[in-house]
């Protein structure tokens, strides 16, 4: 499939479980079968949650319509990524590992370091689910690596299965810098380029 099949095809998937649960309590609601007004503030509730699920796939999935700003690459120190990336996988409770990094290794960051952070984070979270030890940092043969702790299991780590389009999105934003999303040492991992700043 193309990336825009494989958008519409996740996009549609997604979408029917929220707007399944949308449309029952609305006709739990409209045929007066929740009788008492916490039954009917639950409903309500998770009603909005459902729509609110609707409206983040379709803004995930118009981030693939968006063209690239054209705008020269942006290099930076490492060093703010991965203190945003920890704080970021930190408050989803899933641990990092990293050495003490030269504040001279600089890499490309695209339109800026948050916004590749939550990429990076984002992708790392779904890597993550299996990995109880969380993930560690390398930095070797002129890459950076956030290497989950875990074997990889049943393969290459796919990101358009089970993660929603926010992951594949993510990925096309790693991908779009010089990073890259697979394995390394037989677990999965995210890769970018690194190099020296000049003096």
């Amino acid at each position: 499939m193309t990336e825009a099949e494989r958008v519409l095809n996740l996009l549609i998937h997604d979408v029917r479980t929220p707007l399944g649960v949308a449309h029952g309590y609305l006709r739990l609601i409209r045929e007066q079968r929740l009788t008492t007004p916490d039954d009917r503030d639950r409903a309500l509730a998770s009603t909005q949650q459902a729509l609110g699920r609707i409206s983040r796939l379709c803004e995930e999935a118009s981030g693939f319509l968006a063209e690239p700003t054209g705008a020269a690459p942006v290099r930076a120190s490492i060093a703010p990524l991965l203190e945003r990336v920890a704080a970021q996988l930190g408050e989803h409770g899933v641990t990092i590992t990293r050495p003490d990094i030269a504040g001279t290794l600089t890499m490309t960051v695209g339109a800026g370091v948050d916004r590749l952070a939550e990429a990076v984070s984002t992708v790392l979270r779904a890597m993550a689910r299996n990995a109880p030890d969380g993930v560690r940092v390398e930095i070797s043969d002129a890459e950076l690596r956030f290497i989950t702790a875990a074997e990889s299991r049943g393969g290459q780590f796919d990101p358009w299965r089970g993660h929603g389009l926010a992951v594949p999105l993510a990925c096309r934003l790693i991908a779009s810098i010089g990073g890259r999303v697979g394995d390394a040492a037989g677990a999965p991992a995210i890769a970018f380029p690194v190099e020296m700043a000049p003096e």
